[in-house]
């Protein structure tokens, strides 16, 4: 059994990245992305054998300048690896070539999740950490068994949810995730239980 910590567009992420939403510019957004950053690059680097192997999605057309990223993190020295997984554009789709497609293409998406997941299962992975971004969480309107339960959102969120349908996976997510994180998951699972 092997732990994975799985992080979205985290590695070239900036303040700036958001400019578009001015939700983002906020000060406490940036203070966010800022924290994130610094807690992903403790955990890449960090010198525990413990330490589970990181796996990071980033957009293809960024995949240099990610690697660059990467690897002004990571001392020549460190026994730590990380793995970059390359994904479509304004996506978490892995950009994966499915069949005789010699290009990857946008069409396939559950087989291409399916490819990525029976790695992980090959791998022998039972539990991801996930975070990064972009995660925004609600509470679902429609009643699942008589109760309401968490909907996840965005980028972030579709990875959670498409690793949450695997039995074999636990999925925990990370404190390191923008906008919200593990402490607005546990905010609204209170309110779900409160509202019992």
């Amino acid at each position: 059994m092997m732990d994975l910590s799985v992080f979205l567009y985290t590695l070239i992420i900036s303040t700036d990245l958001f400019s578009g939403n001015g939700d983002y510019l906020k000060p406490e957004y940036k203070r966010k992305i800022l924290s994130m950053k610094k807690g992903i690059r403790a955990i890449i680097t960090s010198p525990s054998l413990k330490r589970p192997p990181v796996i990071i999605f980033e957009e293809a057309e960024a995949l240099q300048r990610s690697k660059d990223a990467l690897h002004s993190m990571i001392a020549s020295s460190s026994p730590n690896t990380a793995y970059i997984i390359p994904t479509f554009r304004a996506s978490p789709l892995p950009y994966i070539a499915h069949g005789n497609e010699k290009v990857p293409s946008f069409d396939n998406f559950d087989e291409k999740w399916r490819l990525l997941i029976s790695r992980f299962k090959k791998l022998g992975v039972r539990r991801i950490i996930i975070g990064g971004s972009t995660l925004e969480m609600g509470l679902s309107e429609q009643t699942v068994e008589g109760k309401r339960v968490v909907q996840y959102n965005l980028c972030l969120g579709t990875v959670i949810s498409i690793l949450q349908k695997e039995k074999e996976f636990e999925v925990e997510l990370s404190e390191l995730a923008i906008p919200q994180s593990r402490s607005d998951l546990m905010n609204l699972r209170k309110s779900i239980k409160e509202n019992e």
